[in-house]
């Protein structure tokens, strides 16, 4: 499949068109202004030349807008140079326009220069690299949404599977494309009997891949699609042809092949159409026919695709060759030093590691057997709170029904239910005294008001609605006791020896304990779910306070309980935390 995507060049032009740089830019650069009186003149020649001037020009620290400018004069000199088969100078002017766009910021421009240098790339035959182009070109696209440029690129990635032999990822390319609503019908008919043709072919199935061909030659010629078209759709007939050993069919379409390429100047098409010819002669006995394709094929190969520096470079390359030749005597008297240092450096190190494993090892058993403790440990504790909460509702409950009876005897109640707090012994406050804590009990909270404001605040924290709202604080519970937020924190702190905060979170992560134990109801809620159910704004401000009060995050807390409940001891989940 050497150079059969020069027969693409034609087709990305179409999607990916050439730019033309702004006026500003262009007006005082004479080199632009020759190159573009000289493509007016049909003298393609002379405009790459001029073109080319501009490379030392070409500056990387310039502002976006001219580095916009220049990759947009870049990519209409690549794809000029493309088309006239100088293909190394496409490279060089794509490569720098790629520089050029990236520094511009340009997401767009810099998909096309992708899809370009991966067509430079595919007519080398070096498609590994072309794949790697072509991918990044297609991500851009799917980023931009340009349903287009996804067809072009998944096309191109088709062809270049095909090229390395994998099948299956040339027709997952080809399937993505079926499902893309590409709006030029003609195009998109000729595209998928081509790419079918090329998968048969593929395959094995020549007489398939030639029906395919015919319909895309068919096509490309109702449509006058660019020379290349037709000269690679003709040279894929003769190729099905060659492999079914017809070779008077094969010919003929070869012939037709190369009388298109050599009327257009299509260079860069012969070399395949000459190494099919050889083909066919060595098929039918005719030796000096082969040499002479051979030759031609050759000639071309040389002429087109070898670069002007090339000779240079291989020629870099074996001076290195020598340099290292002659370090080769001394490298081997060093060579078997550095065997056993590397050895005995890599038995060290595998030492280091072992004893290191065993360390991390041990220390993951205790941590899990500490963790289970503290497991151990949350439960009791909560057990521990229910029961006193349980002990302290008996009480109240008590005091109450001893209010109640004294109020049956007929004695004046110590306070209603329904009283303001606020309103009993604040009244008798003396004016403009600084009160301390100790003041709040002794002076302005009798035991009576002291039971009745626990009692409500007890009612209020027993109520999920309430300290399972995110926005639930000590003013809104003060509120709700029908009292002020200093006696309801007095209390607090006199009754659980905290404050109204830390409180909140203890019965907050307490239920939180409770779910992460609870699989059979719990296990499929996430712990964003849990920690939002629970009334935190946020699942860090919710792990936080959980490995504060708890010791360990929510999520080693549930795998270490289950694995718990599954009789296991947690193994591994510790390292999560």
């Amino acid at each position: 499949m050497r150079r059969i995507f020069s027969t693409i060049t034609a087709l990305m032009a179409l999607l990916l068109p050439a730019v033309h740089a702004s006026a500003a830019f262009s007006a005082d650069d004479r080199y632009i202004v020759r190159a573009r009186q000289a493509e007016k003149e049909n003298d393609p020649a002379m405009a790459i030349s001029m073109y080319s001037r501009l490379l030392a020009e070409y500056k990387p620290g310039a502002p976006k807008e001219e580095q916009r400018q220049y990759a947009d004069i870049f990519m209409q000199a690549s794809l000029l140079s493309r088309a006239c088969s100088r293909f190394l100078e496409s490279l060089e002017f794509a490569s720098l326009g790629l520089q050029a766009a990236n520094n511009a910021g340009d997401r767009e421009l810099t998909m096309k220069f992708l899809g370009n240098i991966g067509n430079l790339h595919a007519i080398f035959d070096d498609f590994d690299r072309a794949i790697s182009y072509y991918r990044r070109g297609y991500r851009i696209s799917l980023e931009k949404k340009l349903a287009k440029s996804q067809y072009q690129f998944l096309m191109s990635l088709s062809n270049a599977y095909l090229a390395t032999g994998n099948i299956i990822a040339a027709r997952e390319c080809f399937q993505k494309m079926q499902l893309i609503d590409y709006r030029d019908i003609n195009m998109s008919k000729f595209y998928n009997d081509y790419l079918q043709g090329n998968l048969a072919a593929a395959s094995g199935e020549h007489d398939l891949s030639r029906f395919f061909h015919k319909k895309a030659l068919a096509t490309a010629i109702a449509d006058s699609l660019p020379a290349e078209t037709l000269i690679n759709e003709n040279w894929e007939i003769g190729k099905s042809f060659l492999h079914t050993s017809k070779p008077d069919s094969a010919g003929h379409y070869f012939d037709i092949a190369l009388e298109i390429a050599l009327k257009n100047d299509q260079n860069g098409q012969l070399p395949k159409i000459y190494k099919s010819m050889a083909s066919l002669a060595e098929m039918n006995g005719d030796s000096a026919a082969y040499t002479k394709y051979r030759r031609l094929e050759q000639e071309i190969v040389d002429n087109v695709f070898n670069p002007i520096g090339y000779n240079s470079k291989r020629n870099q390359l074996l001076e290195y060759e020598e340099m290292v030749k002659d370090d080769t005597i001394e490298g081997l008297n060093k060579k078997v030093w550095i065997q056993w240092t590397l050895i005995g450096c890599g038995s060290v190190i595998l030492l280091i590691v072992c004893v290191f494993y065993i360390i991390l090892m041990r220390r993951n058993k205790e941590l899990r057997f500490a963790n289970n403790k503290l497991i151990d440990k949350n439960r009791e504790l909560i057990n521990a709170e229910e029961k006193n909460r349980e002990l302290m509702d008996i009480r109240l409950a008590q005091y109450e029904n001893l209010n109640e009876d004294e109020t049956a005897a007929g004695s004046a109640p110590a306070a209603d239910n329904d009283t303001d707090v606020n309103e009993n012994k604040t009244n008798t406050e003396p004016q403009g005294k600084t009160r301390s804590d100790e003041q709040t009990k002794s002076q302005y909270l009798s035991d009576e008001h002291i039971e009745i404001l626990l009692s409500r605040i007890r009612k209020v924290l027993k109520d999920e609605n309430f300290i399972f709202n995110p926005d639930f604080s000590l003013n809104m519970l003060a509120q709700q006791v029908k009292s002020n937020t200093k006696y309801v924190s007095w209390v607090i702190n006199e009754t659980y020896s905290k404050n109204f905060k830390t409180l909140l979170n203890e019965l907050r992560i307490q239920e939180a304990s409770k779910r992460l134990d609870n699989f059979k109801d719990y296990g499929n809620m996430t712990i964003q779910a849990i920690s939002e159910d629970l009334g935190y704004k946020t699942s860090a401000s919710f792990i936080q306070a959980f490995k504060k009060i708890v010791g360990m995050t929510p999520s080693v807390y549930q795998k270490l309980s289950q694995a718990k409940s599954e009789g296991a001891d947690g193994a591994g989940a510790a390292d999560q935390q």
